[in-house]
Parts: C-alpha cells; sequence; structure tokens
C-alpha cells in the first residue's frame, strides 16, 4: 500500500494503519534524528517527537 492510500485510510478512521508510516519511515527519521543530535536516546526522542506531529497534522494533509 502506498503512502498516500495509507494517509487516505487514516483520514477515514482506520488509526492503526499508521503504523505503517512509521514502519516505512522510521530509519530514515531516526537516522536523520541521529546525526544532528549525536545522542541515540535524543534521536528516539525527535522521531516519536516527528512521528506524533505527522500524525496530528493529518488532517491538514493535500496531496
Amino acid at each position: 500500500m502506498d503512502d498516500l492510500k495509507i494517509i487516505e485510510s487514516c483520514l477515514l478512521g482506520n488509526i492503526q494503519i499508521f503504523s505503517r508510516l512509521i514502519d516505512n519511515y522510521k530509519s530514515m527519521v531516526y537516522n536523520l534524528a541521529y546525526r544532528m543530535s549525536n545522542n541515540p536516546h535524543e534521536a528516539e526522542d525527535i522521531s516519536q517527537e516527528a512521528f506524533l506531529r505527522a500524525y496530528q497534522s493529518l488532517a491538514h494533509f493535500n496531496p
């Protein structure tokens, strides 16, 4: 399932499917956060915050 279909499904109420987006991007987000912070714990916190904000902003997504 591509990212757009996952987002559309989330917007229709299937919030569990958001975990697929996390699985698709967690390595990339974590690696970027780690390069920025040079701290594994900080990188985890940054990654979690990024995914939380992405989820909270889904309603404003415009493909």
